[in-house]
């Protein structure tokens, strides 16, 4: 199927598994550059590689979207590397407590969706800042 996307530019969070991963490798499959991230750098290289093996133009960086130091050292290395970035998608994940009442597990979802909610919108900020199109 082609898309439009060729020559494109996308930095997908989470990419080195699950969702985050297929959907690298559905827009690699496109023809778009990837720049992908994921907390856990053997999977992360593990996903590289295979992408690199499809022949899709990869790059990656471990990096947690929850600091933004790292973001914002990511953002720049994918535009460096590719003179800009056309797509985000943040699929990043992490793991809730199991034993948290339920009442403190609403509290803190709302404390965590704050980050998960407004995390996301600097990381996509600082992506239109870029020239992203979200």
């Amino acid at each position: 199927m082609d898309l439009g996307l060729k020559g494109k530019v996308a930095m997908i969070t989470g990419a080195s598994k699950g969702l985050g991963r297929a959907m690298a490798k559905a827009f690699g499959e496109e023809g778009v550059k990837l720049s992908i991230c994921a907390r856990g750098e053997a999977q992360l290289k593990d996903a590289t590689a295979e992408f690199q093996k499809f022949g899709f133009d990869t790059f990656s960086m471990a990096a947690d979207v929850t600091k933004a130091a790292e973001m914002e050292k990511w953002i720049a290395e994918t535009s460096k590397r590719f003179g800009g970035v056309d797509i985000g998608a943040t699929l990043a994940d992490g793991d809730v407590e199991p034993r948290i009442p339920v009442e403190t597990l609403i509290q803190r979802r709302v404390i965590a969706g704050k980050l998960e909610l407004v995390f996301p919108f600097e990381l996509h900020r600082d992506l239109i800042k870029c020239g992203a199109r979200m």
